[in-house]
């Protein structure tokens, strides 16, 4: 180089190796799932489930009023028919429509149902106690939702738009209604972030709601078709909602709406061409969109970014379709 002489090729070729490994791949690229041979057979009754580090929970098809079968997840099995109903929790007078576990009490459950009652089992592993009433609404209990933070503190919505936060006690002998409200339509789904959440409503319409003054933040309309959709906040992406529904052409869609722009779409990707309800869950960790089609044996994964929505691999179930579908805590993984 002193002597003016060109650098040798070498240089060259280490500096191309260097840019080539640099760019940036994809790391769940061979991402899979392997179904379990150990199920559960039981007939649920509403296409509700939920789970907890510990149990899971499912409405009963059997059984007079609504009753919720409670399981082990370490123990998998057939299930019959009488000893079902002997691991049910009652309380109910019609069927349950949500369940929803407490982060932060493996055993404690909320259930809702078409008798507009907002119910709390305060230790399910002992399905003998009936569960204690919370409150309730004017219509039949849709959305059931736990704060992510702060113990205690439920938000359920029903068929006629109402919604309210309960603060249930520690010792979970009373229960006191902290806000309440009621909007312009139906709450299909409900998804907290702060104090504030998502309604997703029958009339298209997604309505970001602030639980202390009741007052709707924003809205947007982040599909063109009628069906119920559900809406997610992405909590490790800024500013984003995710959307799972159908579009105006037909056919279902993810869409990505920023909270800063609502009346604006950020991104949509096409799932598939057909017309029933998708079911989602947003694993913030790792940044991606699960979707379960109500009646679909294939599972599909979005990867989102602040800007775009990628489709990954799609895991095709062997068994019988999904009609519910819930993600366990991150607790429970092997790492």
């Amino acid at each position: 180089l002193k002597r003016g002489r060109a650098p040798p090729t070498r240089a060259k070729s280490c500096h191309t190796l260097m840019a080539a490994f640099s760019q940036k791949t994809n790391p769940y690229k061979h991402l899979s799932g392997r179904e379990t041979t150990l199920l559960t057979h039981l007939q649920p009754a509403t296409p509700a489930i939920a789970a907890s580090d510990a149990f899971y929970a499912v409405p009963y098809k059997s059984g007079g009023g609504g009753p919720v079968f409670i399981g082990r997840l370490d123990q998998t099995s057939k299930v019959e028919p009488a000893e079902a109903l002997s691991n049910c929790i009652k309380g109910h007078k019609a069927e349950v429509k949500a369940v929803a576990f407490s982060p932060f009490h493996s055993a404690l459950l909320a259930t809702g149902g078409e008798d507009c009652r907002v119910r709390v089992a305060a230790d399910v592993a002992d399905p003998s106690k009936e569960s204690l009433e919370v409150g309730a609404h004017g219509s039949g209990v849709r959305c059931l939702a736990f704060h992510p933070a702060a113990e205690h503190v439920l938000l359920s919505a029903a068929n006629d738009g109402s919604w309210a936060t309960w603060d249930v006690a520690s010792e979970l002998n009373r229960a006191a209604s902290i806000h309440t409200g009621k909007l312009d339509a139906a709450i299909t789904h409900v998804d907290w972030h702060r104090s504030t959440f998502a309604a997703s409503c029958r009339d298209r319409t997604l309505r970001c709601v602030d639980v202390r003054t009741g007052d709707v933040a924003w809205s947007s309309i982040p599909h063109g078709g009628a069906r119920a959709f559900r809406a997610v906040f992405a909590s490790r992406i800024e500013h984003a909602v995710l959307s799972v529904g159908s579009a105006s052409s037909g056919g279902r869609e993810v869409s990505l709406v920023d909270v800063r722009r609502p009346d604006e779409i950020v991104s949509r990707a096409v799932i598939d061409a057909q017309s029933g309800d998708v079911l989602s869950h947003w694993d913030e960790d790792s940044r991606i969109l699960w979707c379960v089609g109500r009646g679909d044996r294939v599972v599909r994964r979005f990867e989102c970014t602040s800007s775009s929505i990628v489709q990954g691999a799609t895991w095709r179930s062997e068994n019988d379709a999904a009609t519910a579908f819930c993600a366990l805590p991150h607790k429970l993984r092997d790492v």
